[in-house]
């Protein structure tokens, strides 16, 4: 990827395969709604996730293109992407 001077550049996390719960328990002390049910999740295949969010410099230097809507210096966060701009950023890094 060519970022320009002062850019991030791209960090991605290791996800291993495994289990844990994942919500707060009901009895959690200042539990809001939004937090539960408290429930078993299993990643059955190790996968990489960002680590960030993806930038506008990061964006640019895959797609060649900024749609940002609040443009600014490179590491700031792109925006005004669909579902299917995104599937196709992973498609292009691939």
């Amino acid at each position: 990827m060519n970022l320009p001077e002062g850019a991030k550049a791209l960090s991605m996390e290791y996800i291993p395969e495994g289990s844990f719960l994942m919500g707060s328990p009901d009895g959690e002390f200042e539990r809001k709604t939004n937090e539960g049910p408290q429930r078993q999740v299993t990643i059955s295949k190790p996968f990489y996730m960002g680590k960030y969010e993806i930038t506008q410099a990061q964006w640019q230097a895959v797609m060649g293109n900024n749609p940002s809507n609040f443009m600014g210096w490179g590491n700031y966060p792109v925006e005004q992407v669909s579902w299917q701009d995104t599937a196709r950023f992973c498609n292009q890094l691939s």
